[in-house]
């Protein structure tokens, strides 16, 4: 039996961490401003996420939550697709 399930993800959290994740394993190197460096090329692949955290499972709904993005933000434009 294949079971439904409903995803959340918090845009803003996983960008941030993701970039900090990113630097850190391309060995950037922290500055005075930050504690974690982070890299601003990281981008992230929303149906690979939602295919990895459905573990199998069908996805009845999925929802892209966060903070209001700028006007020109391909991010958002990306996730609705």
């Amino acid at each position: 039996m294949i079971v439904d399930c409903v995803i959340l993800v918090d845009n803003s959290n996983v960008y941030i961490e993701g970039q900090k994740c990113s630097a850190e394993r391309k060995g950037f190197a922290t500055t005075p401003e930050q504690r974690r460096p982070q890299d601003p090329s990281w981008r992230i692949d929303f149906s690979k996420l939602l295919a990895r955290l459905a573990e199998g499972r069908n996805i009845r709904a999925a929802f892209l939550v966060g903070s209001r993005p700028p006007p020109n933000d391909d991010v958002w434009e990306m996730a609705k697709r």
